[in-house]
């Protein structure tokens, strides 16, 4: 859908960027700056975007720096997050600020497919269209390509 994107309507402004640490972030003028530290080449990078994305990648990485939101978060039987059908976290922030949505976590909430890189661009749109409380991205609820019956 991206790709489609950038192709057909010559969009320039989407940046997938891999292998960057976020060091900082500020809002200004209604903009989120990011200060980012390249994880290779130590290089230092800005962006200033209505939106960012975070992600921490293919694995399941240690999720230190959400211990302080843990007592929010709602968990499964499991031991891992509750995470509904749009990603989000079932998190309920004490000032009702903000929210969580995942990708690649939810083995007990969305199953065996979870870990599948090949769904992630359909995930990533339906995380974006929730954000954004519109269908920016049309999915189809109807594409399942295997039967296995």
């Amino acid at each position: 859908m991206l790709y489609q994107k950038i192709i057909l309507n010559n969009e320039k402004s989407i940046k997938l960027n891999s292998n960057l640490k976020l060091i900082q972030t500020c809002q200004n003028q209604g903009k989120i700056c990011c200060d980012f530290v390249h994880n290779y080449t130590n290089t230092s990078s800005k962006i200033s975007a209505d939106y960012v994305i975070l992600a921490t990648g293919y694995q399941q990485a240690s999720l230190d720096f959400m211990l302080e939101l843990d007592p929010c978060i709602k968990k499964q039987p499991c031991g891992s997050y509750d995470i509904d059908r749009n990603y989000e976290v079932n998190y309920q922030h004490p000032n009702g600020m903000g929210r969580i949505f995942v990708q690649n976590m939810g083995l007990c909430t969305h199953g065996v497919g979870t870990p599948d890189l090949g769904l992630s661009a359909h995930r990533s749109a339906t995380i974006i269209n929730r954000i954004l409380d519109k269908e920016f991205y049309k999915l189809s609820r109807n594409n399942i390509l295997s039967n296995f019956s």
